[in-house]
């Protein structure tokens, strides 16, 4: 039970029962319990919106990453489209006999020509295997035949290879040396 004790009007003083103290600590209890769970919720929530955060940064990241990668490989088609026009030109060219008898004009024009392409397939990324001398390299070369000679050596291109942004999309094919 209450008591209530007056000393002035505007002091209204309370004495507590037992029963209301127990009441009280069961409330706080209570209050404290809940306030610890929903501490617990708030950091469970919390950390759930970090982690969130952070795949969406990595998603953000990951599809940079496939852009680039896409639009570094997305001309890959159209290269390998382009790489026997680079083949005739290379063919004409060993041909020595037909091309001095072609006027001197019309191979400098085909010249120019051949200079521009090879120009706008470097822009995007595309280099020429051209490896003779060096030392034979599966992941680069096709060996066609192998004759005497230096062990391992590439000793003659038979077609140029090429590469894409750092990527085998033709290897070379070689003649190697097999040793003496």
């Amino acid at each position: 039970m209450k008591k209530e004790h007056i000393e002035d009007e505007d002091d209204v003083v309370f004495e507590e029962s037992e029963e209301f103290q127990k009441e009280s600590a069961s409330k706080v209890k209570s209050v404290k319990e809940d306030l610890k769970k929903m501490k617990s919720e708030r950091q469970e929530y919390l950390d759930g919106w970090q982690r969130s955060q952070a795949e969406l940064i990595n998603l953000k990241k990951r599809h940079e990453e496939d852009k680039k990668s896409f639009t570094k490989y997305a001309t890959e088609n159209f290269i390998n489209e382009l790489i026997p026009a680079m083949d005739s030109f290379d063919m004409a060219f060993r041909d020595k006999d037909a091309w001095e008898k072609a006027p001197e004009n019309w191979r400098v024009g085909i010249e120019y020509i051949h200079n521009q392409l090879s120009s706008a397939l470097e822009n995007n990324g595309l280099n020429i295997i051209n490896p003779i001398g060096e030392q034979f390299d599966h992941n680069l070369h096709n060996s066609i035949k192998t004759v005497p000679g230096k062990e391992g050596k590439i000793l003659e291109v038979l077609q140029k290879g090429y590469e894409l942004n750092g990527k085998v999309i033709r290897p070379a094919n070689v003649v190697v040396g097999e040793g003496e």
